[in-house]
């Protein structure tokens, strides 16, 4: 069982599983691990591996394991107003300490997760890539207050997310996926990734280690899949927001659930 170690030092067992409610009606997609799709294939290798393998197999290299970042369609991105940037920055909260009280966390606790809000949204990740709350107006931790430019998220999710699709058609684009649009805010601002995850990426790590171990290097998998390190190990949601209210996603990078099926768990331990 893993644990994650919290800042006052206290030891929490991490769940291998989110806690995800029933899928309600409708087609839901799963979206796969590096090595579960053709789209990193080794032919060396004859088979498909994290990214950070594709061509490398230097093990230092690959430490810490690359964000296994799925690109959506159209990428124009939607700016994070105020309201965007707290409905998000409320997820972290609710995920790392399992609620979303603000007025209740020390100065402590604040400034943790407000760090890990910073690295999350910084301008060189994908998920802000080059419009980062480090060079945009950031509410969240009330900086770059001269900035008239907001910070951009930009279309992506993450290797074990759950997708909702409109239907189980293929376009020529792939599958279209439901999304949050922008000017329904106030149908969804209370949502969170607990009650609607099939509105959330949980980023993941894909690593170069053997799945079942700490850090057994394998070229042959199946490898561990870990939540991105910013909330230390627990989930880190991510919204999935766009102006038209959907979005698509290539066909070879998911897999449709049966209506029957549990939702995988998006880590591979």
């Amino acid at each position: 069982m893993r644990f994650q170690i919290d800042i006052n030092g206290v030891a929490s067992p991490l769940p291998s599983k989110p806690l995800l409610p029933p899928r309600p009606a409708g087609v839901f997609a799963f979206v796969l691990h590096d090595y579960q799709t053709s789209a990193y294939f080794r032919k060396d290798w004859n088979t498909s591996v994290p990214r950070g393998l594709l061509e490398d197999d230097d093990r230092l290299k690959n430490q810490q394991g690359w964000p296994e970042m799925v690109p959506l369609e159209p990428r124009v991105g939607v700016k994070l107003t105020e309201e965007l940037q707290r409905f998000w920055f409320k997820q972290l909260v609710l995920s790392y300490f399992g609620h979303a009280d603000l007025d209740t966390l020390t100065p402590d606790e604040m400034g943790f997760i407000q760090k890990a809000w910073g690295g999350l949204t910084k301008g060189h990740t994908a998920f802000t890539n080059g419009k980062g709350t480090d060079t945009c107006r950031d509410f969240i931790r009330d900086r770059n207050r001269n900035e008239d430019d907001l910070p951009v998220l930009w279309e992506n999710t993450c290797g074990g997310s759950l997708l909702e699709l409109n239907a189980t058609a293929k376009y020529t684009k792939g599958y279209k996926v439901k999304t949050l649009r922008t000017s329904d805010y106030e149908k969804w601002k209370d949502w969170t990734f607990l009650d609607h995850p099939q509105f959330f990426t949980l980023g993941t790590n894909a690593t170069p280690f053997l799945a079942g171990t700490r850090d057994t290097y394998t070229t042959k998998g199946p490898w561990k899949v870990d939540p991105m390190h910013y909330l230390d190990g627990k989930h880190v949601p991510v919204p999935i927001i766009s102006n038209a209210g959907h979005v698509f996603v290539e066909t070879n990078r998911v897999r449709i659930l049966r209506p029957d099926e549990l939702t995988p768990s998006p880590y591979v331990d």
